[in-house]
């Protein structure tokens, strides 16, 4: 399919496009990777949205595409960075499984050039923003995110589609299994494992292992309901 304007790449970095117009965040990280060196990392061709609105006004100076009308080879060989931080992480998984259908195959984790990854595995598709603190011997896992001033202490283990709220504390010897959800400001304590798509809610303490799907809340964090309740966000 021709999309009308195929865009051309500068040569001026890796050509990416940015799926979904969410946080701007992710254009400062872009901004701050492209000027830490001596040339720029990316070269951003624009963004991939399904809103109408923003297809048609575009997002922050760039051009934006209908992502259910395009596929890869309307683009040069290019990296997805996934920028759906601001919605579930349920649907965030859905929008990589239909960007992977359309035959786009590498997806950049996005980290502030100023984050300190010493002794840390980072998966694909990942956005670490400025003032992540993490400690040594930390995975982390695809399309995981962690927000501004989140703590990851020493020896942890993030699952894929993990959510690290701004100011949540991951203390030492950590689990967090597929998709768990910190809230802002939350502390989960050393050698507790949450499980899959578990939500712990903003402000919590989470002192003893939590099951998978349920949601937590308060200090200590008490079992508030399951996420197949219908009710859950994620």
């Amino acid at each position: 399919m021709d999309t009308g304007n195929t865009p051309e790449h500068t040569g001026r970095g890796t050509p990416l496009l940015i799926a979904g117009c969410g946080s701007p965040d992710v254009l400062k990280m872009l901004n701050a990777i492209n000027t830490a060196g001596d040339k720029p990392v990316y070269d951003i061709l624009g963004c991939l949205e399904v809103d109408a609105e923003k297809i048609e006004n575009g997002w922050h100076g760039h051009r934006v595409w209908d992502e259910r009308a395009i596929s890869a080879s309307d683009f040069p060989p290019c990296a997805i960075a996934n920028n759906t931080s601001g919605i579930p992480m349920r649907r965030r998984q859905k929008v990589t499984a239909g960007l992977r259908e359309k035959g786009f195959t590498r997806f950049d984790s996005i980290v502030d050039p100023r984050v300190d990854l010493y002794e840390v595995q980072v998966g694909e598709g990942c956005q670490i923003l400025l003032g992540a603190d993490i400690g040594p011997h930390v995975s982390i896992g695809d399309f995981s995110i962690l927000l501004l001033g989140s703590n990851v202490n020493h020896d942890v283990t993030l699952g894929q589609y993990c959510f690290i709220g701004p100011n949540a504390t991951v203390l030492g010897r950590v689990t967090l299994e597929e998709g768990v959800y910190v809230g802002a400001g939350a502390v989960i304590f050393p050698e507790v494992t949450v499980g899959a798509w578990s939500v712990i809610g903003a402000g919590s303490v989470v002192r003893k292992s939590v099951p998978p799907g349920v949601v937590m809340t308060g200090n200590p964090a008490t079992f508030v309901r399951r996420m197949d309740s219908g009710k859950g966000r994620l």
